[in-house]
């Protein structure tokens, strides 16, 4: 019942800000499990397309796009958090591809500016991302897998990052 009503209320915010806006958003709300929370955010967005997954127990995801923007996010396991900000109000837009697979992850991505591109991919327990891209045509890709891993990466502008992380 509680996931019903989220996406219900999902749907209409989504339906009426397109409305108002007469812009094409669309919202993918997909979720299998138990106690998972989801907010979506596309108030002040652009076309902006956003794809929610989120699959075992108690996974939290927040998600905010202002402009042309995309985001896919897909959670699996328990307790994995989530949470993207996206401003592609610029020619180009923001794309963000998250997925966590495990336990107690966390990953916290925050782009400003046309062109940004993020991809991020935890496997394991305990592993947190915290990803900031400003300025525009900022590139990262960020791999973690292992147990109680952690990055924070900063970019500003035309700047490319690829980094992947295996531990214990």
């Amino acid at each position: 019942m509680k996931r019903s009503a989220l996406f219900v209320a999902a749907a209409y915010f989504c339906l009426t800000g397109q409305a108002l806006a007469q812009s094409v958003n669309t919202v993918t709300l997909v979720q299998s499990g138990a106690d998972h929370t989801a907010m979506l955010d596309q108030g002040q967005a652009d076309s902006a397309e956003a794809r929610l997954f989120q699959s075992g127990q108690d996974h939290d995801a927040e998600l905010t796009q202002t402009g042309a923007a995309e985001a896919v996010l897909v959670q699996y396991g328990l307790g994995n958090a989530a949470r993207v900000m996206q401003d592609g109000s610029l020619a180009g837009g923001a794309r963000a591809w998250l997925v966590q697979a495990g336990e107690g992850n966390i990953a916290e991505v925050s782009q400003a500016g046309s062109g940004d591109m993020a991809i991020l991919f935890q496997n394991g327990d305990a592993n947190f991302i915290n990803l900031s891209q400003a300025g525009g045509d900022n590139s990262a890709v960020l791999l973690q897998n292992g147990v109680g891993l952690g990055l924070v990466v900063e970019q500003f502008g035309a700047a490319s990052i690829v980094i992947s992380q295996t531990g214990p």
